[in-house]
């Protein structure tokens, strides 16, 4: 999803890590033969969750944490399942006038 170049962009704006930080992990990764997200993990540098409301920070979105939602089935199957999983996307809520729907990748704009 991100490249190196991304991942560093959000981390730093975030002040998750400083630039100097990133860069060394980023290093680690290369000679372990891993993406530095997934050495950031393993080194619990940052958690999946972290890195999330990162990106959503970094491009001024809400973000949800769909973990503990209850989501209702006439609700789930608004996006039809090939869209759903092509693009990663997933409607959670909705009212007379509006559809909540989170997905991984924000700049996806195709489908919004």
């Amino acid at each position: 999803m991100l490249n190196d170049n991304e991942l560093k962009k959000i981390l730093t704006h975030a002040e998750v890590l400083s630039a100097d930080d990133f860069d060394k992990f980023s290093l680690e990764a290369k000679k372990l033969n891993i993406s530095t997200k997934e050495h950031l993990f393993k080194k619990k540098i940052i958690t999946p969750v972290v890195l999330y409301e990162s990106i959503a920070s970094y491009h001024k979105l809400p973000f949800i944490d769909l973990k503990n939602q209850t989501i209702r089935k006439d609700v789930l199957f608004i996006v039809p399942e090939p869209i759903a999983s092509t693009h990663n996307i997933i409607a959670f809520d909705s009212n007379d006038k509006e559809i909540k729907i989170a997905c991984v990748d924000p700049t996806d704009l195709e489908i919004f």
